[in-house]
């Protein structure tokens, strides 16, 4: 499984239309933004529109976004409050979760999510002063009964280093930043690694 996250920003046309190119690269593709529920079930039509199915959108954490678009799926941040029971009133809505240790992992699982993204794996950009996972933590969360989704610093070079166990990969700069090309690259590096 293959998940892009859009960078934290205001998106507009072009994101989408980089997003419409690369489709065939990602699963789900997390729109996680500053923006207002209403610019975002503007932009979620659009990109609707220019070809991004619907199925692979995914909205981080609002609610009423997830309704007045009736999407498929939704992430929630680590213990987000809406979270608790969104399975019991949305039996089939696909929902994750970002987890950062094995306590939020098992909370990921009692809530019933399909999956969850942990990180971060490597070293990355986006928490540059912060350690990533150590082995003996993946080890623990791998060893659960969820699908876990490998997130942060992963790309072409540290994907064999990556653990195996992994359900998936995760990124932000992974997908924003790379080509098709690099994308089948990694891809590829992947169907090796399972």
């Amino acid at each position: 499984m293959f998940i892009a996250i859009t960078p934290y920003k205001l998106l507009n046309l072009q994101d989408i239309l980089h997003y419409q190119s690369i489709m065939g690269y990602y699963d789900r593709l997390i729109i996680r933004t500053p923006m207002t529920t209403s610019q975002l079930i503007d932009w979620i039509t659009k990109a609707i529109e220019h070809g991004i199915s619907k199925d692979k959108l995914t909205v981080h954490s609002n609610v009423d976004v997830f309704i007045a678009c009736a999407m498929t799926s939704i992430h929630f941040s680590e213990y987000h409050s809406a979270l608790k029971n969104f399975k019991t009133q949305h039996p089939q809505a696909i929902v994750s979760m970002s987890t950062h240790s094995e306590e939020s992992v098992i909370y990921a699982q009692q809530q019933r999510c399909d999956y969850v993204l942990f990180g971060h794996v490597f070293p990355t950009s986006s928490k540059p002063n912060q350690e990533p996972r150590s082995q003996s933590e993946i080890t623990q969360v791998l060893n659960k009964k969820i699908k876990v989704i490998a997130l942060g610093g992963v790309n072409i070079r540290t994907l064999p280093q990556l653990p195996t166990g992994f359900a998936g990969i995760a990124g932000i700069s992974l997908f924003y930043d790379s080509d098709n090309q690099t994308l089948r690259k990694i891809i590829e590096e992947w169907s090796n690694y399972v």
